[in-house]
Order: C-alpha cells, then structure tokens, then sequence
C-alpha cells in the first residue's frame, strides 16, 4: 500500500467519525474505490489506536461499520 492510499483511507475513516448519524452510506458509496481488504485493515488498526488511548465508543461505532461494510460484500 503507497502512502498516498494509506493517507486517504485514514482520510475516509475520520470522515465517517465526524459525520453526522445516518451519512455513512452516502460517504461509503462516495469512496467506493477505497473500499477493499486493506481499507477494514486500516479502519481495524485505527480502532485499535482509538482504543488503546481510552476513547471506546468511537472504536466500537468503527467495528460496527466494519461489520456492515463486511455483511454488504
């Protein structure tokens, strides 16, 4: 994975952080190209980061889009 990918799935995830309720799908279907295997890698190793500084509700609403993005594929 080049930098330049890395950064703009880092990018959409903190974009779906800050998005109001219901916004995801919209942003998901927007950013169809970034998902793929390496994007849920990356969201899971962010969560993980999340967590490990204390912040637990933005990790579990993470896994949770993770989840959706998996039942969708």
């Amino acid at each position: 994975m080049n930098e330049q990918r890395a950064q703009a799935y880092v990018n959409l995830i903190e974009q779906l952080l800050a998005c109001a309720d219901g916004e995801e799908p919209n942003i998901l279907q927007a950013n169809q190209e970034l998902i793929d295997p390496q994007f849920l890698q990356v969201m899971e190793n962010y969560a993980t980061g999340l967590e490990q500084q204390g912040h637990n509700n933005p990790v579990a609403w993470l896994r949770d889009i993770k989840y959706r993005i998996l039942l969708s594929t």
